[in-house]
Parts: structure tokens; sequence; C-alpha cells
């Protein structure tokens, strides 16, 4: 097997890793692509390396591709391509994608802090040497140099991490000093709505506070003076197979909830749901893709009229109001999530 570029790969005798081609045999966790239900799993990775352990047939085609790229499409076809050395390290590398894609670290687990190192290692080098996640709009053509040039690479990398210390040292520092502050936050599980409220001294990077959210579908940051966020967490956007969730609701009309509200200079402002991580935000211009895929700690969060209690509520009781006759369930079709959404948008304005 290969790595071929998306738009060369013959679909008849191609994998398609953690994204979708017509044709192609899908390894991924991609709506509409976690078919299989043998190899079924929250990342693609997972899915990749269920499928080397059962040894199916397709792992022997001669091609294998992805339309963009990222850790979790990473370790999906660096395994495919390294079916031993997948096997040698599988756990490692299910920590690796989880850290990789859905920001899950476990402070307390050794496994996933190293994993930790080996994702800001990739990182490190993508941005140095490349572009940062989403900066690139031809990414299915721009992202082949990066596999490229990180699939053999990554081999380096979970072997020895420590001789990269110089790519993951400095966002370590930072990563740590945001969890002693997380260990410190007030953590409120709205379990009805599977929203967690995480009360923070100053923002801190993903990978520091994620974990405190793990089950939840939607987290509301909460800051000293009135700043906040809520995000739908990129959990929401896959077809998962281990976790039940609710289906995304748009944002739009909590928006103007929160603007009726709102008397700083700054408006309420959020991402359609297909976005693979809306965020509602006071602000006054909005959050490229990349901006909001980087670090909360590294983007201006404004200051609103709202009290914390009272915006708590309204965002509390809107959720409560969209999934009341809904429990968390898996939902494997996008025209499905959003018929249910527009469904209540319907309702709300009629």
């Amino acid at each position: 097997m290969e790595f071929v570029p998306y738009h060369q790969a013959d679909p008849s005798r191609c994998v398609v890793v953690d994204g979708q081609l017509a044709g192609a045999f899908p390894l991924s966790h991609w709506r509409g692509s976690n078919i299989h239900k043998p190899l079924e799993d929250d990342t693609s990775a997972a899915i990749v390396l269920n499928a080397i352990l059962k040894n199916i047939p397709q792992i022997r085609f001669p091609q294998v591709t992805a339309n963009h790229y990222d850790i979790d499409g990473l370790v999906g076809i660096w395994s495919l391509l390294n079916l031993q050395k997948a096997l040698q390290h599988d756990i490692l590398l299910r920590q690796i994608a989880l850290v990789g894609d859905f920001r899950e670290v476990e402070p307390e687990n050794p496994l996933s802090m190293l994993a930790l190192k080996i994702v800001l290692t990739l990182n490190h080098l993508e941005k140095k040497q490349f572009y940062p996640p989403f900066g690139e709009k031809q990414e299915a053509e721009a992202c082949v140099q990066k596999f490229q040039t990180f699939i053999p690479l990554l081999s380096e990398v979970i072997e020895d991490v420590e001789q990269f210390q110089d790519a993951w040292e400095e966002d370590l520092k930072t990563i740590m000093h945001g969890l002693g502050i997380a260990r410190k936050a007030k953590v409120i599980h709205h379990a009805s709505i599977r929203l967690t409220e995480i009360i923070l001294d100053e923002p801190v990077p993903y990978y520091a506070y994620t974990w405190l959210a793990k089950d939840a579908d939607i987290i509301l940051s909460v800051y000293p003076n009135n700043r906040y966020e809520l995000e739908y967490r990129y959990t929401t956007w896959v077809d998962a197979a281990k976790r039940k969730i609710f289906p995304r609701m748009h944002l739009q009309p909590l928006v103007e909830i929160l603007n009726e509200q709102e008397t700083s200079p700054y408006r309420w402002m959020a991402e359609d749901i297909m976005d693979s991580g809306p965020i509602l935000r006071l602000g006054n211009v909005d959050l490229s893709r990349t901006e909001r895929f980087d670090d909360p700690n590294k983007r201006i969060i404004f200051s609103s009229s709202i009290r914390p209690k009272d915006f708590t509520k309204l965002i509390t009781d809107y959720f409560k109001t969209c999934y009341a006759t809904l429990v968390p369930s898996r939902y494997t079709d996008w025209k499905q999530v959003k018929e249910i959404a527009n469904l209540y948008f319907y309702a709300k304005n009629n």
C-alpha cells in the first residue's frame, strides 16, 4: 500500500481515511462513513486499528488517501503503511488520535501525557514547516506535502519523542500552567443537556481543560469580568460510535436571545452547526476557522454586560427547551441532524 494524493486515487483500489471519497473503502468517523459495524469506533485512527486487528482484506489495497491533514488521519494512514508497528503501538496510537482530534488529555494517565508530547511535536512542526490547520483553502492538494513529510517522521516521534524536546517543551509548559488552573476550576455538569460549565481564572489551552468535560457535547467556559465562550465539541461533528450525544442545535436563536440582553459595544455571534467547532462568542468581527481552532488563550474574549448567573440561565434554558423531547443517541446522518435543528428553529419562530 502507498499514500496517494486525493485527486489521483483510484476509488476501486483505495482506502480513504478520515474523509470521504465516492467508491473508495472508508475507514473514517465522518458522518455517513462509520458504517462497518465490526470496526466502528470514535476516531478514524481507531477504526483503522480495528481493521488491522481484524485483518480485513481491504487493508491490503494498493492505495490509501485523505482529503485533509490532521493527526487522526495521519495516525490512520501511518498505521496502514506500518501494519506490524501499528499493532505494537496500538494503545498509544489510539491515545494520540484522541488527543489530536478531540483534545481529550487524561492528566493522570502517563500514556495520554506521552501522546500529548507527540501531538505537540507534530503541531509545532506542522506550523513551522507548513501552515496551521484550516490555513489553506485548497487543502486536498496542499495536504499532500504534509503527509509526505509526517508519515515517515511519525515513526521517529513514536519511538523517541524526547529527541524532539525543542518542539514540545514550550507548549507543554503552557499546558501544565493551564492544568494547574483547570484543577482549581469550578465545574458544573448540566447532565440533562450534556453541557459542562467550567469556571476558570483565565483562558487556557484546550489540552489543559477539555478533560473536565469529556462526557459533554457542549462546553461553557466562564472567565472573570463576565467573559464567556460556548462551544459545540468536535465530538458532535463526527459519527462517534462509543458515545451517545444530542444533535447540534442552531445557535442563531440563542445569539438573538443574548443580543436582546447585551448592552456592551459588542454583539454575540456564532457559526453554523455544520462548522467543525462553532463558538458562540462576543465580538465585533468573525474569527477565521484557523483562529477558532486555536486555543482560547490566543484570542481576545470580551466582557459582557450580562452577569454570570443570568448568562448561564439563558444558555441552559435554551438547550433545555431544545432537548426537552430528545434523548442522547447516535446521529449518523447530517440530514437528520439538520432536520431536527430546523424543526426547533421553525417552532420557535412560528
